[in-house]
């Protein structure tokens, strides 16, 4: 079962997803294995299962090609990242982790591995990810119907407010907090704001409009050179897709179809969409508008694997997480804009999310 799945019964059993929070502890021995120096380098989020306290990270360097398994714990001996890693924010070299069975937000230096301190959110603040206004000014989306204000100098928590059911994503664009309200696939779907982005005044957290986009949003990525905002939506073995959405006027621009969502990434540089469906990667040119997606690797590439995560790095290439086995270490591909596949790397269990610093 996919970790997300998994991680619906959270939800399901609120009392029993505190309790677990609660035994989550910080720290054990690190892992054997070699270091990686990289100026300039790939943070690879593995989940892990939820409640075995295995999630880590994997730290790349595509110039060397050398992999650093569990990178957070070697760095830092004694420590360990924690329950359920969901997703990475890199600014200014510094990165984000949300982790969310532990109710904590990770800051480390992307380089070094330093942990610079570890936030922790009032129980029942699962964040699932993290958005920064400025360099004091900080919100976790959260688990619980919520989204968390923090400041990542102090590490201290300030004011909770309530948003839709289930909110999966969050980013700061156009000064203005855009969340969204996934309604977690089914299970809420009927639920009021379930299908929308909110749209939050980032100083008081003041809701301020919904954007109703369709069912399941659960991932939205800001594109600042283009100016638009893109967001996941879909059920499971259905039709979804990926939506622009102008965050100055708050209007929704464009669509595109994809079957059976999963994940997205985007390639500013290159101006395309990839986005994880039913039948492989799929690629969205922006140039074109209205134009269909394309198939960019279909499934039969890797038969008897499950695409997992995609991640798209500065210079074009593309990251994609697969696994075949959601408790086994998963892998890295990398892939060149013309569907070349340049490197492949192991990675660990669940590989989720990228951070390109």
């Amino acid at each position: 079962m996919p970790v997300r799945d998994r991680i619906i019964i959270v939800l399901l059993l609120p009392v029993l997803a505190l309790a677990a929070a609660g035994c989550i502890a910080d720290p054990a021995a690190p892992s054997a294995g070699p270091s990686v120096h990289a100026l300039s380098g790939v943070i690879v989020v593995n989940e892990g299962v939820w409640r075995q306290d295995n999630a880590t990270l994997t730290l790349y360097d595509p110039g060397t090609g050398a992999a650093e398994q569990d990178y957070f714990t070697h760095r830092n001996p004694g420590l360990r990242l924690g329950d359920v890693a969901n997703s990475i924010t890199i600014s200014n070299g510094i990165a984000y982790v949300a982790v969310s069975t532990s109710q904590t937000v990770e800051i480390l230096e992307c380089a070094s591995g330093r942990s610079i301190g570890r936030v922790r959110l009032p129980d029942g603040n699962q964040p699932r990810a993290v958005t920064l206004v400025d360099s004091v000014t900080a919100y976790a989306a959260c688990f619980g119907d919520s989204i968390v204000r923090f400041n990542p100098r102090t590490m201290s928590v300030g004011q909770v407010t309530a948003v839709g059911p289930a909110p999966e994503s969050i980013v700061y664009a156009d000064s203005l907090l855009f969340v969204a309200n996934s309604g977690y696939g089914f299970y809420r779907q009927q639920e009021p704001k379930a299908g929308t982005v909110g749209v939050l005044d980032p100083w008081t957290a003041r809701e301020l409009a919904l954007i109703p986009v369709g069912p399941n949003p659960r991932l939205i990525r800001y594109a600042p050179r283009i100016g638009m905002l893109y967001v996941l939506y879909g059920l499971s073995d259905s039709v979804g897709g990926v939506v622009e959405v102008d965050p100055a006027t708050l209007r929704t621009m464009r669509r595109w179809p994809v079957v059976n969502t999963r994940d997205m990434a985007i390639d500013e540089q290159g101006g395309m969409i990839y986005v994880i469906g039913g039948e492989g990667v799929v690629r969205i040119n922006l140039a074109l508008d209205g134009g269909a997606p394309s198939t960019f690797l279909p499934a039969s590439v890797f038969p008897g694997m499950a695409f997992y995560s995609i991640g798209a790095a500065p210079g074009g290439d593309v990251y994609m997480g697969i696994t075949a086995d959601y408790s086994a270490p998963g892998e890295i591909v990398v892939i060149a804009r013309d569907g070349a596949i340049r490197q492949r790397f192991p990675a660990g269990i669940n590989p989720g999310d990228f951070g390109f610093y």
